[in-house]
């Protein structure tokens, strides 16, 4: 069985209430978000949606005409720029647990953190980013023949359906940060997000989602 992984990109910038915490300090949260609802949710500030599927010919990942990345220009935000590559996610042979390399976040400011609470004035107190998969009946790279979806995961963590059992991927407290950077999440030039699909046992034909990744204010 041979896969071909299609990428193209889509923005979104969202405005929702903002209410409980996603975690506290500058470390890793791999436990996902609460059941998420308009008070739960937070505000999402920047979204890449990466549709997944397979085709009996091998081939390279491509981007949508945006080259390799878009800017997300948010709704509430003054300036907001998130951006994602997949320069360095390809396409491995479909056996076993195959590595599709990293997505990389490649760049990600905000200066309008004020954007929280019932009014949507106030300061938020966490910023964090997450990964989930949507649009197929079950979780992981989705057969709807065999009902029945290939394990994803990125560092050896679960990567759920939607975005009540997303993976957060990093939480940072805000305190009195007067605006967030991708140095707040990494010392690294990008941060990269792992992606693996589990192939063990797979039956053969088409399997097939999208894997959305989230900047997000609470």
């Amino acid at each position: 069985m041979r896969k071909l992984i299609f990428i193209s990109f889509m923005t979104i910038a969202i405005v929702a209430g903002c209410g409980k915490d996603g975690g506290n300090g500058d470390s890793n949260n791999r436990a996902g978000l609460p059941s998420m609802t308009s008070a739960d949710s937070g505000v999402i500030k920047g979204r890449w949606e990466i549709p997944v599927g397979s085709e009996p010919t091998l081939g390279r990942p491509g981007l949508s005409a945006v080259e390799n990345e878009q800017t997300v220009s948010g709704i509430v935000a003054a300036a907001v720029t998130f951006t994602l590559s997949n320069s360095n996610f390809s396409t491995p042979t479909a056996s076993g647990v195959a590595s599709y390399g990293t997505l990389d976040v490649a760049t990600l400011s905000d200066n309008n953190l004020r954007v929280c609470g019932a009014d949507g004035k106030t300061k938020c107190t966490n910023a964090l980013l997450r990964i989930y998969t949507n649009g197929t009946t079950g979780s992981g790279l989705w057969s709807p023949i065999e009902e029945a979806g290939l394990p994803i995961t990125s560092s050896d963590n679960t990567i759920g359906l939607n975005a009540n059992h997303a993976l957060v991927l990093k939480t940072v407290a805000i305190g009195d940060k007067p605006s967030i950077t991708l140095s707040n999440f990494t010392s690294s030039t990008k941060y990269s997000i792992p992606i693996s699909v589990n192939f063990i046992n797979a039956a053969a034909g088409d399997y097939s989602t999208t894997l959305v990744v989230e900047y997000v204010l609470q």
